[in-house]
């Protein structure tokens, strides 16, 4: 638990393997090498795991016991629909039913998962959804598929919050769901009372968002399931250390956590290619604790001043108080 009482943990895989189209930095460690990692990062309370890659060789009884001996609650499972070549032109959304079948099982079977471990979150980044050229897809059929794939897995998994998480792009050049506005469309079409979003701070970052304001209006639906922690410079995915490039903002969306009631997880979701996994997990644990304390810090009756005169000038005062602490 961290300051003010918001919930932190990370996806174990942040501790794993990377490598990207150039180069492999490190090999995929062991799962009970990446849960001895997660135990060194003061603060971090949970874990995510990915399915079925964290629970191969284990039952999910064996995981939820190994993750609880390390002191850690999994708090929420993501399915893999987006690392197998039958997916490389979509799964929810593929015109192939068989894979979109295979697609919507993987789903499930994560969910059964999910509730062996205890976890509440099914979270569902449907990566390989979209197009990359024009005329290449037929967007009113793409998205009616994928309605029918999510309503399927929103069924399957009464008993979990489902959530979507959306991304301009990558590895698609353009995304089924890249934006929280179309991502709130999509589950408000889907109809059904278990479907939301999850919010990553770099994917909302790459749409052009503020991610504080994507949070508070989601959050403001009852839509707001799920958050990834991490920093960009905005054009891509870089997935790097917490606060490492936009303090402000993460301040900004921690205080709209806080003052709307997001009683959630918070998961870190970052990559370390060139540093130590472990040492990169403990700066952005550290980042994190420092900047929600931050947040905590911020007097209402100050902001609303500010904000009730729309005042630019007075915000950049603000802001400037706020990081200097005078």
């Amino acid at each position: 638990m961290g300051a003010e009482g918001l919930k932190w943990g990370a996806g174990l895989w942040i501790f794993g393997g990377a490598r990207d189209r150039f180069a492999v930095y490190r090999d995929l460690p062991t799962f009970a090498d990446m849960l001895r990692m997660a135990r060194q990062v003061p603060g971090l309370a949970g874990v995510e795991l990915q399915y079925p890659r964290h629970f191969s060789g284990e039952t999910p009884e064996s995981v939820k016991r190994l993750c609880r001996e390390a002191g850690l609650e999994v708090i929420g499972v993501q399915p893999d629909v987006f690392r197998d070549p039958e997916f490389r032109q979509g799964a929810l959304s593929a015109l192939d039913g068989a894979a979109r079948r295979r697609a919507v099982d993987i789903c499930l079977g994560a969910a059964d998962a999910a509730r062996r471990v205890g976890a509440p979150v099914l979270a569902i980044w449907p990566g390989q959804e979209g197009f990359d050229y024009v005329f290449q897809t037929d967007y009113v059929a793409q998205w009616e598929r994928a309605l029918e794939s999510l309503r399927a897995i929103a069924d399957g998994a009464k008993d979990l919050k489902v959530a979507v998480e959306y991304k301009l792009k990558e590895p698609r050049q353009k995304s089924l769901y890249g934006t929280a506005s179309q991502t709130l469309l999509a589950i408000q079409e889907a109809g059904r009372p278990n479907l939301g979003v999850l919010v990553d701070f770099g994917h909302s970052l790459m749409g052009k968002e503020s991610p504080a304001q994507a949070a508070a209006l989601l959050q403001r639906c009852g839509k707001l399931f799920h958050v990834h922690l991490n920093d960009c410079y905005g054009e891509t995915d870089d997935d790097l250390m917490v606060g490492s490039t936009h303090v402000l903002e993460t301040v900004e969306m921690l205080h709209y956590l806080r003052r709307l009631g997001y009683a959630g997880w918070v998961s870190l979701d970052t990559v370390a290619f060139r540093e130590e996994p472990l040492a990169a997990a403990q700066a952005s644990g550290r980042a994190l604790e420092r900047l929600m304390a931050m947040a905590g810090r911020i007097r209402p009756e100050r902001l609303a001043a500010v904000q009730a005169a729309q005042d630019g000038a007075g915000a950049v005062q603000f802001m400037t108080e706020l990081l200097t602490g005078c």
